[in-house]
């Protein structure tokens, strides 16, 4: 019986390389063939296709800012807390909003395909289960040791939004089509 092989390349390792099982890896923005030439028993076949990369680069952005405020302590800041608090408003119930900052200077001017906000939360008091945390754009500046309820930053639209329970875990929410617009309008 005759050995057999697979053997995988492309014709421009600038746009991505391939190893030799045939893993792709994106390497810069541009168009190229995949090719691949299997032999058994002395019949060789090949084939190709062509793969366009878009970005390459895959960007993970951590808040360089964060703070809460709380309605019944409107000249508190709390930047400077270890942890962040979020309550709406309910039942005459204080509430509380969670600020986050991101510097978004990397992927400015770039095409965005996919943005996720990872948080890591769960219920700590009060009576509720499970909740639903939004996401809001804000207008405006803060600065995270002088945020307070009396100065903060309006609220925005809702860009996304996640489910939070009584048990501490990773959250995500998809927020692609906001950070794109921001991306691509550089603000």
């Amino acid at each position: 019986r005759a050995a057999s092989s697979i053997a995988y390349g492309t014709n421009d390792p600038r746009v991505f390389t391939v190893s030799s099982a045939g893993v792709v890896t994106a390497v810069g923005q541009g168009t190229a063939r995949l090719g691949m030439l299997a032999s058994a028993d002395g019949i060789v076949v090949s084939s190709s296709v062509t793969i366009t990369v878009v970005d390459s680069t895959r960007v993970r952005i951590y808040a360089d800012t964060d703070a809460y405020v709380q309605s019944t302590t409107p000249t508190t800041n709390y930047g400077t807390g270890t942890g962040l608090l979020s309550k709406p408003s309910w039942n005459g119930a204080p509430d509380r909003i969670a600020y986050l900052g991101f510097d978004l200077s990397s992927i400015a001017g770039r095409t965005v395909t996919s943005a996720v906000l990872s948080t890591e939360s769960m219920i700590t008091d009060g009576t509720v289960d499970t909740a639903r945390v939004d996401i809001h754009s804000t207008t405006g500046t803060w600065n995270e040791t002088t945020l307070t309820y009396n100065n903060k930053p309006t609220l925005g639209a809702t860009i996304g939004s996640f489910l939070v329970d009584r048990t501490r875990k990773y959250t995500t929410s998809d927020i692609t089509p906001h950070l794109g617009t921001l991306a691509t309008t550089n603000t």
